[in-house]
């Protein structure tokens, strides 16, 4: 895959390897974020600027993202609370839930920190499915996407999926 050759560049210590795969990521973030949130210049310049910190490259698909996410939920949570100094209520943050026979909704529009502390839970109970929700939800890949950057089937990340969207569903419905 392209994103994955770029990253084995940016270990090899190719020039500008890892500055292509931070604007990989960002455009993928910023396609997201444009309909997901409502300041989506901020959340990914701020993501931009962390990720482009980063001095450890990883060659790894799986290690890239699990360093993207904690910066953007950093990013989100940065800017949650710069948008709460000033206004009544947080940023929300779109994570679609749908699906669910035992849902009677569609979505659940939880503020950043406790969607963050939701998803520190289900790490805790099964990290690979909280990986799931992670990037399905913040990066918006698709069911191959996943299983391609997880190295696992298709089928354990549909079964997965499944299983931490009832779970994020409970979590959040026993908090409404």
């Amino acid at each position: 895959m392209e994103f994955t050759r770029i990253l084995q560049d940016a270990a090899d210590g190719r020039k500008g390897a890892f500055e292509r795969a931070v604007a990989i990521a960002c455009a993928d973030l910023e396609r997201t974020a444009t309909s997901e949130t409502r300041e989506p210049a901020a959340l990914v310049n701020e993501t931009f600027l962390r990720l482009a910190r980063q001095h450890a490259p990883s060659t790894h698909r799986r290690q890239f993202f699990a360093i993207a996410t904690k910066v953007l939920t950093g990013a989100l949570i940065v800017l949650q609370r710069a948008r709460s100094a000033g206004k009544r209520g947080g940023m929300r943050v779109h994570v679609t839930l749908g699906g669910l026979p035992h849902a009677p909704y569609g979505a659940i529009e939880p503020e950043v920190d406790a969607l963050v502390e939701a998803l520190d839970r289900l790490a805790a109970l099964d990290e690979r499915r909280a990986r799931v929700v992670e990037l399905r939800c913040f990066w918006n890949m698709d069911v191959p996407e996943i299983a391609a950057t997880l190295e696992v089937s298709a089928a354990d990340v549909e079964r997965d999926w499944e299983w931490a969207r009832t779970w994020l569903a409970a979590e959040f419905e026993a908090t409404r």
